[in-house]
């Protein structure tokens, strides 16, 4: 090293030591090193030396560390993605929030039922809920959260063809290991049809009802 830049120029190093970082695997990654601008002919105390090989392994345990998180954030990415994936899949609008109602994900099927751009509060929601059903809608939403229970309601949302469709929706709490609520998972479901049908059905009935009525009285 006595031609070398640091030595022959600033900042004019006269004592280097190092130790080597070792991955668990064996490949080495480098070294923790110490310089002094003072030469040291004696090196490093054996203390020093005991020292500074904690330091490296110290080193390597946070290199470690963050090696084991970056696997973690790999892990969850490509569980988010086949979630996502599973998720475009189903004909509901599925959503996802955090415990402070948040929202952060919606499946390709809200912009399919609403075109409208994804909501990220609850106030995001509210145009888009029948202003007939809206109260009732948003207070059993709030009373969900404040329990922690599951939600569930039915009520007329926009369709992107400006029509007033009928859905149910529901969604679950995920608790953690303290019974707090960590995040909440729900689903949009399209029920105009079914209801139509059912309406019809009860009218039809009524209907009925009321002819046999008649026909009893009559004779």
């Amino acid at each position: 090293f006595a031609h070398f830049s640091l030595v022959t120029q600033a900042p004019h190093v006269r004592f280097y030591a190092g130790a080597p970082l070792v991955s668990p695997e064996g490949e080495p990654l480098g070294t923790l090193c110490v310089i002094d601008y003072q030469p040291r002919p004696a090196g490093l105390s054996p203390l020093q030396q005991q020292g500074l090989e904690v330091m490296a392994q110290a080193v390597m345990r946070r290199l470690g560390h963050r090696r084991e998180g970056l696997a973690r954030e790999a892990e969850m990415a490509e569980t988010a993605r086949r979630f996502a994936m599973v998720a475009d899949g189903i004909p509901d609008i599925a959503w996802s929030c955090t415990s402070t109602l948040e929202f952060d994900f919606y499946n390709a099927r809200w912009q399919e039922f609403t075109g409208a751009e994804p909501p990220q509060d609850t106030d995001g929601w509210r145009p888009l809920v029948h202003p007939e059903d809206e109260a009732e809608t948003f207070g059993q939403w709030e009373r969900a959260v404040e329990t922690g229970e599951p939600f569930q309601g039915t009520y007329r949302m926009r369709h992107v063809s400006g029509a007033w469709r009928w859905v149910l929706s529901r969604a679950v709490p995920l608790h953690d290991d303290k019974e707090q609520v960590e995040r909440w998972f729900g689903t949009v479901t399209d029920i105009d049809e079914q209801r139509a049908l059912s309406e019809q059905r009860d009218l039809l009935a009524r209907e009925l009802r009321q002819r046999l009525a008649g026909v009893e009285a009559a004779s």
